[in-house]
């Protein structure tokens, strides 16, 4: 396999290679045992990308059966940090496919979030309606929407998602 330096993607310099074979995105919800053993055998086989879609899934999926935002957040930043990311020299085809893994945990990640806030926004409206103090209202807003909406947008969410919670946010604010 002849290899040839490229530009630079992820901190990792970038290679040309022959065609590689690419994983399907594997489904959610599952059992993390699922996702490790597929993960540990492709890792045993020399095949990082399987590795890294399964351990993606696995932290996706654990993301969705966390009780707390704080406990999906780790989750969320663990998949696009550590598993989303090459690891090696890559080329191009590759770096789409792990620019697909990071989509992959943008799309999850704000969906999460936007059905928590939602559920959240409803709550407070459904509170409103039966004529309790907005200040208290605004006040429990307060503390629920800053953990999950920073001031500026996190790489864990694509600026739709983002915007869109901000919304949400400032109508409690």
């Amino acid at each position: 396999m002849g290899l040839s330096s490229g530009r630079s993607i992820f901190g990792k310099s970038v290679v040309k290679s022959e065609e590689i074979s690419f994983p399907e995105l594997p489904a959610l919800g599952k059992e993390d045992t699922y996702y490790g053993r597929i993960a540990r055998h492709a890792e045993k086989e020399k095949d990082p990308y399987t590795q890294a879609a399964y351990k993606v899934a696995q932290y996706l999926t654990l993301a969705q059966s966390a009780k707390t935002w704080t406990q999906k957040i780790r989750c969320y930043r663990h998949a696009l940090e550590k598993h989303a990311v090459p690891q090696t020299a890559v080329d191009l085809s590759s770096v789409r496919f792990f620019e697909k893994l990071q989509d992959w945990v943008r799309r999850e990640c704000g969906t999460d979030a936007l059905r928590l806030a939602s559920e959240e926004d409803d709550f407070y409206a459904q509170r409103l309606a039966h004529k309790e103090p907005r200040f208290k209202i605004v006040n429990e807003a307060a503390h629920f929407f800053p953990p999950m909406v920073p001031e500026s947008c996190p790489m864990w969410f694509f600026k739709d998602d983002y915007e869109a919670l901000r919304l949400l946010q400032l109508q409690w604010a």
